[in-house]
């Protein structure tokens, strides 16, 4: 009753906001989530059923699961649609129909026999809730403990900010406009824990880092080649590997989303082989064939490709680009660049022993740079400046031009060693080369150097003097394009020495 209560007041006041009736509403938010939730297109039939039988969820949810079960007590097909705050059944004709927030789940228990086919009991706190013929059983019990743990972190989370208990739509409101890039984030952090035999043989065959992690996985044949293998697909790439045997060989394919130019079914046999071909930016053009879920495949990839196509990296890209997506002019800074120095300069953490040379954790570094690229903002911790100071690397690491360009790379060689070799001080000469860049470059390198400055300052603390701190960012901000060899590798050390000497003589060239 109080939760009825509780629903109802929010329904109400959703209609109030946005003055408009609750299905009209849902309506609206499904189309605005299509466009960026890969779960609003897998399970569009499914959101449509939970927001016309709950109408109390409001426009904020969406489903990121669903399982195919049966509701022990009526003995009829149910599904049980998952969301981020919760749990909903639902019976083909709509007579059953039970909605609970995961706060009200207390725990799942897995129940196998062999006379039964498996079953799952929800104990809820107002009772236990049996979904009896249930085959994906297994794979339910640890996708609704993951979600519900996610759950109670926010509910902390929330109950911290606010200063009392939170409730589901405290934590619906915290989350606020991003629900479908949080859908998408649920949706891939769900791939390790409903495939965690996939995951491991897609890392180990592509060399992937771990934080890269499977949204679905499909059985086709690639073109001619080889068997029967596999199409994995993550949220920025698409993978295929077919083991090979006494009659084929090992096939091995993988390219990025972004590189996608075109998408197309292909009908032969009668209907029979349903195909799936990919074009790529290069004009090679891949068909996957005996494609038995080449449907449900086109249209998450066909997601995939589109966000992916429309989003504007921060990382790995060119710095024009990163200002251009944030709409800063060129004599503004990267949003990640500012955020992060500021964030070191604050209290004592520019005093962090081995700031810029300790690493952090790679899979935290790469989740916050995915985030960033995602246009969700990201925040740290109180004890965090190692993580802070990694994500200001990575982003002039990245860069596909570097700070000083590949174009002007063989004249600040050049003018450096001629300086090495008179033993003469050279400001004019590298003003004139500063002078050359690109505005934007030129702005950048100016926080750049006098932030590494500070750094140095610090230097009895955190043991980066300006040699250390050069060795770092040297290499960052100048490297040669193409394949190293000797020779390139000994200019390192110039590069080295020209951060240097941008920070030791900062006043006489900016």
């Amino acid at each position: 009753e109080e939760q009825g209560r509780v629903y109802s007041e929010h329904l109400r006041g959703l209609e109030e906001k946005y003055q408009v009736s609750a299905p009209v509403l849902c309506a609206e938010y499904r189309d605005e989530v299509n466009k960026h939730s890969a779960t609003a297109v897998l399970y569009e039939a499914e959101n449509i059923q939970i927001h016309e039988c709950f109408p109390q969820l409001g426009r904020e949810e969406f489903v990121v699961q669903v399982y195919t079960c049966a509701v022990d007590s009526l003995m009829d097909t149910a599904k049980l649609c998952l969301t981020p705050y919760h749990l909903c059944i639902i019976n083909h004709d709509r007579r059953f129909l039970r909605c609970y927030p995961y706060s009200d789940l207390v725990s799942v228990e897995k129940r196998t026999s062999l006379l039964v086919l498996p079953s799952l009991l929800l104990h809820i706190r107002t009772g236990v809730l049996t979904l009896a013929s249930f085959p994906a059983h297994a794979e339910a019990s640890e996708v609704l403990q993951h979600l519900s743990q996610g759950y109670e972190n926010k509910v902390k989370e929330c109950s911290i900010r606010l200063g009392r208990p939170a409730t589901v739509y405290d934590v619906i409101r915290m989350d606020g406009g991003h629900q479908g890039i949080l859908c998408n984030s649920i949706m891939l952090s769900l791939g390790p824990v409903k495939y965690p035999r996939e995951n491991q043989i897609l890392r180990r065959t592509f060399l992937l880092p771990s934080i890269c992690s499977i949204i679905e996985h499909y059985s086709c044949i690639l073109d001619s080649a080889g068997g029967q293998g596999r199409m994995y697909l993550t949220k920025k790439t698409i993978c295929y590997h077919a083991a090979g045997g006494y009659t084929s060989e090992e096939v091995k394919l993988h390219f990025p989303v972004r590189a996608i130019v075109g998408l197309r079914k292909v009908e032969t046999w009668a209907g029979m082989d349903a195909q799936l071909a990919i074009k790529l930016e290069d004009g090679t053009e891949h068909l996957f064939r005996r494609f038995v879920q080449r449907d449900d495949c086109f249209l998450l990839l066909e997601h995939l490709w589109r966000t992916q196509k429309d989003c504007q990296p921060i990382f790995g890209t060119y710095l024009q680009e990163v200002l251009k997506a944030q709409g800063a002019g060129p004599d503004e800074l990267p949003r990640v660049v500012e955020q992060t120095g500021e964030y070191l300069r604050q209290g004592n953490r520019l005093r962090t022993a081995g700031l810029f040379r300790i690493s952090a954790d790679n899979n935290r570094v790469l989740q916050l740079s995915e985030r960033l690229d995602d246009g969700v903002p990201v925040t740290f911790g109180e004890e965090e400046a190692h993580l802070c100071a990694n994500l200001f690397k990575k982003f002039f690491r990245d860069l596909r031009d570097p700070l000083l360009t590949f174009e002007l790379y063989t004249c600040f060689i050049a003018q450096f060693d001629a300086r090495s070799s008179t033993g003469e001080g050279f400001p004019a000469q590298f003003r004139d080369l500063v002078g050359r860049l690109p505005p934007a470059n030129q702005v950048v390198l100016r926080y750049l150097v006098d932030f590494l400055a500070d750094v140095a300052k610090e230097s009895e603390h955190n043991k980066m003097d300006v040699s250390n701190l050069s060795r770092v960012f040297g290499p960052l901000v100048l490297r040669y394009e193409g394949k190293a060899d000797a020779s390139i590798l000994r200019e390192t050390q110039s590069a080295i020495g020209i951060v240097a000497y941008l920070i030791s003589n900062r006043h006489n060239i900016f």
